[in-house]
Protein backbone atom coordinates (compact mmCIF):
# COMPACT_ATOMS: atom_id res chain seq x y z
CA UNK A 1 0.00 0.00 0.00
CA UNK A 2 1.15 3.55 -0.76
CA UNK A 3 0.04 6.54 1.28
CA UNK A 4 0.25 10.28 0.78
CA UNK A 5 -0.30 12.66 3.65
CA UNK A 6 -1.16 16.28 2.88
CA UNK A 7 -1.11 19.12 5.38
CA UNK A 8 -1.00 22.93 5.25
CA UNK A 9 2.42 24.47 4.65
CA UNK A 10 2.02 26.30 7.98
CA UNK A 11 2.25 22.89 9.70
CA UNK A 12 5.33 21.77 7.77
CA UNK A 13 7.94 22.36 10.47
CA UNK A 14 5.84 20.60 13.12
CA UNK A 15 5.12 17.62 10.86
CA UNK A 16 8.69 17.31 9.60
CA UNK A 17 9.95 17.44 13.18
CA UNK A 18 7.81 14.42 14.01
CA UNK A 19 8.73 12.55 10.83
CA UNK A 20 12.47 13.27 10.92
CA UNK A 21 12.73 12.33 14.60
CA UNK A 22 10.96 9.02 13.98
CA UNK A 23 14.18 7.10 13.35
CA UNK A 24 13.92 3.78 15.13
CA UNK A 25 11.76 0.71 14.91
CA UNK A 26 10.25 -1.30 12.10
CA UNK A 27 7.34 1.13 11.73
CA UNK A 28 9.34 4.36 11.70
CA UNK A 29 9.34 6.82 8.81
CA UNK A 30 13.14 6.56 8.58
CA UNK A 31 13.17 2.81 8.10
CA UNK A 32 10.32 2.88 5.56
CA UNK A 33 11.59 5.94 3.72
CA UNK A 34 9.50 8.90 2.58
CA UNK A 35 9.54 11.66 -0.01
CA UNK A 36 8.51 15.22 0.73
CA UNK A 37 6.87 17.13 -2.14
CA UNK A 38 5.31 20.52 -2.70
CA UNK A 39 1.57 20.08 -3.19
CA UNK A 40 1.53 22.78 -5.88
CA UNK A 41 3.18 20.29 -8.26
CA UNK A 42 0.05 18.12 -7.92
CA UNK A 43 -2.70 20.74 -7.86
CA UNK A 44 -2.75 21.00 -4.06
CA UNK A 45 -1.69 24.60 -3.51
CA UNK A 46 -0.63 25.54 0.01
CA UNK A 47 0.01 21.91 0.98
CA UNK A 48 3.06 19.84 1.75
CA UNK A 49 2.93 16.16 0.80
CA UNK A 50 4.64 13.20 2.42
CA UNK A 51 4.75 10.16 0.15
CA UNK A 52 5.39 6.77 1.76
CA UNK A 53 5.49 3.74 -0.54
CA UNK A 54 5.04 0.01 -0.01
CA UNK A 55 3.87 0.07 3.60
CA UNK A 56 1.55 -2.14 5.60
CA UNK A 57 -1.79 -1.28 7.15
CA UNK A 58 -0.01 -1.53 10.50
CA UNK A 59 2.46 1.18 9.44
CA UNK A 60 -0.41 3.42 8.36
CA UNK A 61 -2.12 3.07 11.74
CA UNK A 62 1.13 3.95 13.54
CA UNK A 63 1.82 6.89 11.21
CA UNK A 64 -1.74 8.20 11.65
CA UNK A 65 -1.26 8.13 15.43
CA UNK A 66 2.13 9.89 15.24
CA UNK A 67 0.73 12.67 13.04
CA UNK A 68 -2.64 13.07 14.77
CA UNK A 69 -1.81 16.53 16.19
CA UNK A 70 -1.01 18.07 12.79
CA UNK A 71 -3.76 20.55 12.00
CA UNK A 72 -5.40 19.98 8.62
CA UNK A 73 -3.71 16.60 8.07
CA UNK A 74 -5.39 14.36 5.54
CA UNK A 75 -4.52 11.04 3.99
CA UNK A 76 -5.29 11.39 0.29
CA UNK A 77 -7.66 8.96 -1.43
CA UNK A 78 -6.15 6.03 -3.33
CA UNK A 79 -6.83 7.47 -6.81
CA UNK A 80 -4.94 10.70 -6.04
CA UNK A 81 -2.25 8.73 -4.18
CA UNK A 82 -1.71 6.51 -7.24
CA UNK A 83 -1.26 9.58 -9.48
CA UNK A 84 1.25 11.17 -7.11
CA UNK A 85 3.22 7.96 -6.57
CA UNK A 86 3.41 7.37 -10.33
CA UNK A 87 4.83 10.86 -10.88
CA UNK A 88 7.32 10.51 -8.00
CA UNK A 89 8.49 7.15 -9.39
CA UNK A 90 8.91 8.68 -12.86
CA UNK A 91 10.91 11.61 -11.46
CA UNK A 92 13.20 9.22 -9.57
CA UNK A 93 13.73 7.04 -12.66
CA UNK A 94 14.57 10.10 -14.75
CA UNK A 95 17.01 11.30 -12.11
CA UNK A 96 18.69 7.89 -11.95
CA UNK A 97 19.03 7.57 -15.71
CA UNK A 98 20.41 11.11 -15.91
CA UNK A 99 22.90 10.37 -13.17
CA UNK A 100 23.89 7.14 -14.91
CA UNK A 101 24.63 8.96 -18.16
CA UNK A 102 27.04 11.27 -16.34
CA UNK A 103 29.19 8.31 -15.28
CA UNK A 104 28.13 5.80 -17.85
Amino acid sequence: MDIVYAFPNAEKSKAMGIIENDKFGPLSFATRGFVQKDGTDFGLEGKTLIVVRNVSEEFKKEADAKLKDIAGLECLPQDKTAQIVKKVNEEEEEAQSGFGSIFG
